[in-house]
Parts: structure tokens; sequence; C-alpha cells
């Protein structure tokens, strides 16, 4: 390492080696995710021959072409935050070496605190192993290379999950730490601020939409009160990811907004004063100049009673509620025909 840059805060966990990794590859990082899944899907399906009587909903190709969704969408929030980081920078008031720093944390995650989440993700498929033997290492017609083959991606991927959640929440903490830190809060010069509604709006569509996979394929033609249930949830999660990492944003410009309300009401009132004045003295000469100031006045502040003030665009927001409240009106509506029109 040159001895002049800083050293990193902390080391950078086996996971984010591995995304270093990938990224120096020949071709783009979705090329070999795509590749990777093509391969263990393919496994899968090979391996479903081993099992009698599998439904087509019951294929393990299903839960196989999710194993290396956690590191890609890792891979692609981390490329998110560092471009919202970019464009949040014109109001912060840190150096560049602060900003690589404030980088390096959003998109690193903590050697230490990674391995032990990993370590955690993984024991939860060594208890399914114990609880279910079969769904961890297939049927006991399947030839034992394809067993230890089935049980390392389930390792492997319980422990990809555990990380993708773990990086979620830290991500989006983070965030919440880096819009406290804003030097420069302007109601009337937002486009900074709304830098980071495109990371949590990605975050929580990605993560509800990987639930409708999972509600698709594991519920196969019934479509009941658990799942009705489960939808509602994603709904309230998606609407939590997205929200609560801009709430300290948008706490701070509705402070300004009262701020700048508070200020206007002042010079009105004063203008009004003056105006009253004015309108006793019958040599005044200066009430069309008070009339004019008082108008412009109360455009500021109608411009200002408009000013929105959660950190985000309308495209943001349509964008956020198309992909995440409109599947579950098309479903409930889908619900509502079967029931109405019947078998």
């Amino acid at each position: 390492m040159n001895d002049n840059q800083p050293r990193p805060p902390f080391p950078p966990s086996w996971l984010d080696r591995l995304i270093n990794k990938i990224d120096r590859l020949p071709g783009p990082a979705w090329v070999t995710y795509a590749a990777a899944t093509a391969l263990i899907v393919l496994l899968s399906i090979w391996g479903d021959r081993f099992q009698r009587s599998l439904a087509p909903a019951e294929s393990t190709a299903f839960g196989a072409a999710l194993t290396f969704f956690p590191i890609a969408l890792v891979h692609y929030l981390d490329g998110v935050a560092r471009r919202s980081l970019n464009r949040f920078r014109p109001v912060l008031s840190v150096s560049e070496l602060e900003l690589e720093r404030l980088s390096y944390e959003l998109t690193t995650l903590p050697r230490g605190t990674a391995r032990a989440v990993s370590l955690l993700g993984a024991g939860l498929a060594v208890v399914g192993l114990f609880v279910s033997p079969e769904e961890m290492l297939g049927p006991p017609g399947m030839p034992v290379v394809l067993s230890i083959l089935g049980f390392a991606g389930a390792l492997f991927g319980y422990a990809l999950f555990a990380l993708l959640f773990y990086h979620t929440l830290r991500q989006l903490r983070l965030v919440s730490l880096i819009h406290a830190r804003a030097a420069t809060v302007s109601l009337l010069r937002p486009q900074p601020l709304y830098a980071f509604s495109n990371l949590t709006s990605r975050t929580a569509v990605a993560l509800v939409l990987l639930s409708y996979y999972i509600v698709a394929v594991s519920s196969g033609t019934s479509m009941g009160p658990a799942t009705i249930g489960l939808l509602g949830i994603n709904l309230m999660l998606s609407v939590v990811l997205f929200a609560l990492p801009l709430y300290g944003m948008h706490a701070r410009l509705r402070d300004e907004k009262e701020r700048m309300m508070g200020a206007v009401a002042a010079r009105v009132e004063a203008v009004l004063t003056t105006l009253h004045r004015s309108l006793e003295d019958p040599a005044a000469s200066n009430i069309d100049t008070i009339n004019k100031g008082l108008a412009s006045l109360l455009l500021e502040r109608d411009l200002i009673a408009k000013s929105p003030t959660w950190p985000w665009t309308p495209g943001t927001l349509r964008a956020f509620a198309s992909s995440v409240i409109l599947p579950i009106v098309l479903f409930l509506l889908t619900l509502i025909l079967e029931r109405w029109i019947g078998p």
C-alpha cells in the first residue's frame, strides 16, 4: 500500500474481496452471475431426476436460481451507493479523503462482523440438515457427489442471504448517518438531497421482488390468507426500507421549511405594518411600492409552502409505487375474480 494513502478503517469482508475479483474479470459482472446461475440451475435439474414424483413447482432449480442473487444484489447496490454519495457531495463539508472513507464504509462490510454473520447463516443450513436431511442432501437415491455439492450450495446460499440482510440494514443505517452530516440543507435547491432515495427505493424494490418470487414458486396454485398476509408484510417492509433511512433528512427539510415560512411571515407582518401607516398618511407616495413588495412576499410564501420535504423526486416515488404496490393490486384483483367467477 502507498504510504501517502490512508489505511481503510477496517479490512474488507470475504464477500467484498470476492466482488472485487469479479469486477476484475473480463466483461460485465452480470455475465459472471448469469453463467454461474445457469450452471447451478442445470445441476439442480439433473439432480431432480433422482427424486420420485416431483411436481414442477417443487423443482430445486427454483431455489438454486437464487444462490447468487444476494451477491449480485450487493454488488449492484454498492454501485448505486457510490453514485448516490457522489451526487450528495455538494452538501457535505468534508475533505476528499473523508469522502473516500465514507464511500468505503458505505460499500464495504467489516471482516469480523461479516464472518460472524456468514457463520450464522451457514449454521441455519446445518440446522436444516438435521431437521430435513432430504431437503438438504436429496433423496436416498441421490449420488453422493451431488448430495455434497447440494449441501455446499445450501451453506453458501444461506451465508450469502444472511450477509445480504446485514448489508441492507447496515447500508441504510449509514445513509441516515450521512444525511445527518449534511452541512447545507436548502429547500429551494434540494436536488443533491434526493440522491440516496435512488438507493433506498432500489433496495426496497429488489427485496420485495425477491419475496414475490419466493411466494410465486412456493405457493403453487394456492392463494390463501397466508399468501395475502405475506404480501401485506412485504408491502409494509418495502415502505420502511424506502422511507425510514430518509426520515432524518425529511425532518431537516421540514425544519428548514418552518424557518423560512416564519421568516417570510415576519417580513409580511412588517410590510403590512408599513402599509397601514402609509394608508393613514394622505401624503404617502410609497403605497404602490409597498404593494409590489407585499405581492412578492406572498409569492415567496406560496413557493415555500409548495416545496416538498421528503427527499425524493416524484419520478422515484412513482417508480417505487408501480414496482411494489401495482403487483399486489393485480394479485388481489386476480384473487377476487377467481372467487367471483369460481372454478
